[in-house]
């Protein structure tokens, strides 16, 4: 049994447990939840600077919890941690807990705001021999990876063009997409901004990934009042639209001597990201033992790359 602690008590630690709407959508939401479940991992404690978010922990998880992290790792000496408090931080609090010394690192994506921060804090895993895993949950989904699976094999044929629709930046949305098309089809030629949505941060640009023979086009839509996330895949020989985890399915369909696109009524796999964070752990605890990842560090890193050179155009 692996031993956990918890640095950051915010929403995907445990709060989302809480929130209907994402109940109704996602049966293991958070990390407690997942800990709660998995007989593989063992949580020993918890760290957060906001005494409000210590307590509301603590009443669900019944384990101690402090005010700061590096307390935690000297008294309860986790093997494990996992990094959920906000994206700026993410770089100091990895280092820290790398050079400590723990065999497992999972991290809430992206790693950091910048590239250079990312290469450093792998390097540092690699020289530690720390696994290192960052939670892009689609990557270590079971759905999405029989989709990626029938891809590498052409089931659809060759790949004709994406597009994409995102809100809610291109560092904590688009970085998501990123890595999933990175999973599928693999790293782009080239990347270029078409249309700027200034922000302070992270914004929503608009943008082309440039491969061998099609482009993902990124709309980035800058909007208060809803947030999008969906992407429409053209192959030779069919059509895949995902929508808020939701995959439809296009097949060919012959009729009076034209043919077009119809929806599939027995597609080749159904979405349901309602235990993906399951998934995550099962693989954590799978690269623990000498597996791989199935998000490497490096797709993660180059996410976050991506992510960076277009904040930057």
């Amino acid at each position: 049994m692996i031993t956990v602690g918890v640095i950051g008590l915010g929403n995907i630690a445990h709060g989302y447990d809480d929130n209907p709407n994402v109940k109704r959508r996602i049966r293991y939401p958070t990390h407690l939840s997942v800990l709660k479940k998995n007989r593989h991992f063992k949580l020993v404690g918890g760290a957060d600077p906001s005494r409000d978010a210590r307590k509301a922990f603590a009443r669900k998880a019944h384990v101690p919890v402090y005010s700061d992290y590096k307390t935690m790792l000297r008294a309860s000496k986790p093997e494990m941690i996992v990094i959920a408090t906000p994206t700026a931080t993410h770089y100091s609090i990895c280092m820290e807990v790398l050079r400590w010394g723990v065999d497992i690192l999972l991290c809430e994506k992206p790693v950091a705001y910048s590239a250079r921060q990312g290469r450093e804090m792998l390097v540092e895993a690699q020289t530690q021999r720390t696994v290192f895993a960052v939670n892009y949950f689609r990557s270590y989904d079971s759905g999405y990876v029989k989709l990626a699976k029938l891809l590498e094999k052409g089931t659809w044929g060759r790949v004709k063009a994406i597009d994409v629709n995102y809100a809610g930046g291109v560092f904590n949305t688009a970085s998501h997409m990123i890595q999933l098309m990175t999973k599928f089809f693999g790293k782009a030629q080239s990347v270029f901004v078409i249309q700027k949505n200034p922000a302070e941060k992270d914004p929503t640009h608009s943008f082309v990934m440039q491969y061998d023979g099609f482009a993902a086009v990124y709309h980035g839509i800058d909007s208060k009042y809803y947030r999008i996330f969906e992407a429409d895949i053209l192959f030779e020989k069919g059509r895949l639209r995902i929508a808020s985890d939701t995959l439809t399915e296009y097949g060919i369909k012959s009729e009076a001597g034209f043919s077009f696109l119809h929806v599939s009524k027995k597609p080749h796999v159904i979405l349901d990201i309602g235990e993906s964070m399951l998934d995550v752990y099962s693989n954590v605890y799978h690269a623990s033992r000498g597996g791989a990842l199935l998000c490497s560090p490096d797709d993660a890193l180059y996410a976050l790359e991506v992510a960076e050179q277009v904040a930057k155009k």
